[in-house]
């Protein structure tokens, strides 16, 4: 709440073996006294990346900025665009993966638009009622840029209420990204990367799908929470079950629904979790996940430590 006028403010310093992020960010949600959202946001971040079985492939690194906008069509439909200019770089390269990733330094130029309908009863803590997306993101053709690309996303979640204060979530995510002319192909760092606390728990991030990563993602999470302390009605500490699956996939002619071990078959994992509320804001993540379509020689279970619900 800056100023005392419902402003925000968000610093974000990252730092480890494998990120480093530098992030500013600023939202009006009153711009000129009126219901229309203001965001503007400057980056600077750099990851390691894995391709196959090797965690530390090559490096990304993306700066730039962005600008959103949005607009509640009701109180519980909203419509948001976000404008994003980055430069984007894939530099130190393993040397027995120069064959198959390439050094590059492109400008990206994209909007995103996105409509959904939410009616949760808590955004950091929902005990009822849904939350449905519908975003595509356009990259390059009028808006400019080296790289050319679209990337549909349909998001589903769904909260139900049990006995006493059980609450069982579920959640769907479906996307694909495909390039189109001058690009030829889908740049390696706007492909999936899926597994990890975010998508497949038991999984290392980028452990499923091909090596060089999908263009074709399904994601879906199981959650049943409940609560073990609380304090004036608000829950301070909260434990979780869980299942997930996902895949991905480079083709549509790839896609399968079988689960197993090979890089085309959807892969599963389950565990149990952690939340952690000790103020109302984003949740402290705790799980460990068992990956059940493990390869031979893959760590079996991961632990997580995050910010921020799965879903």
């Amino acid at each position: 709440n800056l100023f005392g006028r419902g402003q925000k403010l968000n610093l974000t310093y990252e730092f480890g073996a494998r990120r480093q992020n530098y992030e500013i960010g600023f939202t009006e949600p009153y711009l000129f006294g009126k219901k229309l959202l203001f965001g503007a946001d400057v980056f600077n971040t750099t990851v390691w990346r894995s391709y196959g079985s090797d965690s530390t492939a090559y490096r990304e690194r993306r700066r730039g900025g962005a600008l959103r906008i949005g607009k509640p069509l009701s109180d519980i439909l909203a419509l948001n665009f976000t404008y994003a200019y980055e430069e984007v770089e894939v530099f130190d390269i393993d040397s027995n993966l120069s064959t198959q990733i390439t050094a590059s330094k492109d400008v990206s130029s994209s909007l995103t638009s996105a409509i959904s309908r939410d009616t949760r009863d808590n955004v950091f803590d929902p005990t009822r009622g849904s939350r449905h997306s519908l975003s595509v993101k356009l990259a390059g053709g009028p808006l400019g840029g080296t790289i050319n690309f679209y990337k549909p996303t349909l998001t589903t979640s769904k909260f139900i209420p049990t006995f006493w204060k059980f609450v069982l979530g579920l959640n769907s995510r479906i996307s694909y990204v495909k390039e189109f002319s001058p690009s030829n192909e889908v740049p390696i760092y706007e492909r999936y990367f899926l597994g990890g606390a975010d998508t497949v728990r038991g999984y290392d991030f980028g452990e499923i799908g091909p090596p060089e990563k999908g263009k074709i993602i399904f994601v879906s999470n199981l959650e049943y929470k409940f609560p073990i302390v609380q304090e004036k009605g608000r829950t301070i500490l909260s434990a979780a079950i869980f299942a997930d699956m996902g895949g991905s996939w480079r083709r549509s002619n790839d896609v399968s629904l079988e689960i197993g071990s090979e890089d085309n078959q959807l892969k599963t994992g389950a565990g149990f979790g952690l939340r952690i509320r000790p103020m109302p804001v984003l949740p402290i993540r705790i799980d460990w996940g068992y990956g059940l379509n493990h390869k031979p020689g893959e760590q079996l279970s991961q632990f997580y430590f995050t910010m921020g619900q799965v879903f």
